[in-house]
């Protein structure tokens, strides 16, 4: 793929918003690397927080350019076919067979950074090349970086890590492979945003396992019996509420269901950029989730 942004667009972006270059190039460490199982969600989940942060955080009032909304949607809405799980007991999805989308995020990528970007929130408006000493190079060129430098650990599982990962396996193999790639990028220093991986990862697990253990009849039964007045702000994730008391077979709110959506809600805050306070409050609290 001959469609990378340049050194250029990448300071350009690093003075919006340095955390949508973290993306892009945690997007292209995946891309190149061939150590992750299920690095096509990955993948999808980066490119779609990237174009997600780029619009929050460089697009005018964040309003998509005419030029390129119908392109936008297309892509954002094919990224989400594919960024979270499908169905569990299928093998996860190879990546190779959507290098068109990645080619095309790409070259979306490129023209907004040179067509689009509102430096409404830069102090200097004036062109490149006299920002030039105080923007953010890349470190790495990461086209011409052998992989042999690349610090992807070999899993070696606890006791206790190679029973989850059995049980998973025999549960379904993508949770399986999942929790094997969290556990790598646990490991890894390479990626920047570490933490909106692992709780990507960690979130379809949770799903996954909903998914298995809960009975479409009960959880709809559970959810029509949730009353607004008793549950406050839960109220909102009444459908998480009811397929998780149907996954632990449960007739009551306990406090395991407390727990599992306490933890289904804060993996929500993690996996996506631009959710606050809460969010930060929360990576600080716990680095490796």
């Amino acid at each position: 793929m001959n469609n990378k942004l340049s050194e250029k667009h990448v300071a350009e972006l690093k003075v919006i918003d340095s955390e949508i270059v973290d993306f892009y190039e945690d997007w292209l460490h995946l891309l190149k690397s061939d150590d992750f199982e299920t690095d096509t969600n990955l993948l999808a989940h980066l490119a779609r927080e990237t174009l997600e942060g780029l619009r929050k955080a460089a697009l005018n009032e964040g309003k998509i350019p005419e030029c390129t909304e119908r392109t936008w949607k297309d892509i954002v809405l094919r990224l989400d076919k594919f960024r979270h799980r499908h169905k569990v007991w299928d093998p996860p999805y190879k990546k190779g067979e959507f290098n068109g989308v990645w080619s095309e995020f790409e070259i979306l990528l490129i023209h907004i950074v040179e067509s689009n970007l509102d430096f409404h929130n830069i102090v200097d408006h004036s062109p490149f090349t006299t920002l030039q000493d105080s923007l953010i190079r890349l470190k790495t060129n990461l086209d011409n970086e052998p992989k042999s430098e690349w610090s992807i650990p070999s899993i070696e599982l606890s006791n206790l890590q190679s029973e989850i990962n059995q049980n998973l396996q025999t549960l379904a193999p993508l949770l399986a492979a999942f929790y094997r790639d969290w556990l790598k990028i646990g490991q890894s220093t390479d990626f920047k945003c570490r933490s909106y991986l692992l709780a990507h990862l960690a979130r379809e697990i949770d799903g996954g396992f909903r998914d298995i253990l809960s009975i479409d009849e009960d959880k709809n039964t559970i959810e029509q019996s949730l009353e607004e007045n008793d549950w406050g702000k839960l109220y909102k994730s009444k459908g998480h509420i009811a397929s998780i008391m149907s996954a632990l077979g449960v007739p009551d709110f306990d406090l395991r269901s407390e727990q599992w959506i306490q933890t289904t809600k804060d993996l929500f805050v993690l996996t996506h950029k631009n959710s606050g306070n809460k969010a930060r409050s929360l990576r600080k609290e716990s680095r490796a989730i």
